[in-house]
């Protein structure tokens, strides 16, 4: 499944982060992670393999955004 383009705003709120902080690049790592592993497709009855992309393409924003 091909996503829509997402905004800097999106994707913070894809990673659960607060609009108008800036958080440190460990922080958003970690957030990141613990999400990842919670959406990841292998991981039962939270894993889903579209939600696990969307926080890919979001992760991958942000940094480059940085």
């Amino acid at each position: 499944t091909k996503f829509q383009p997402i905004t800097f705003f999106e994707a913070c709120k894809i990673l659960e982060l607060k609009p108008g902080t800036y958080p440190s690049d460990k922080d958003i790592r970690q957030k990141y992670l613990e999400l990842a592993k919670k959406y990841h497709p292998d991981t039962g009855k939270t894993g889903s393999a579209d939600k696990f992309k969307l926080l890919q393409e979001a992760y991958e924003l942000i940094l480059k955004s940085r």
